[in-house]
């Protein structure tokens, strides 16, 4: 599957179609990992239910 830009599904890319951020998804489909340019930015962790419970930038620091 691709989206606009030809830039592989499940990946930002700019108005020139070159990779930006890339989303890695768990089992329920949510945002699990952002990394850009191999760089973790954050992190997310949810419950069996896809509550929210943690979310951590990339530096290990954690956010509100």
């Amino acid at each position: 599957m691709r989206t606009p830009g030809n830039c592989p599904a499940r990946q930002m890319c700019n108005a020139a179609g070159q990779s930006g951020q890339e989303i890695a998804y768990n089992h329920l489909d949510l945002p699990r990992k952002i990394t850009k340019n191999a760089a973790v930015l954050g992190k997310y962790s949810y419950l069996s239910d896809g509550t929210l419970v943690e979310t951590v930038r990339g530096d290990g620091c954690g956010l509100a």
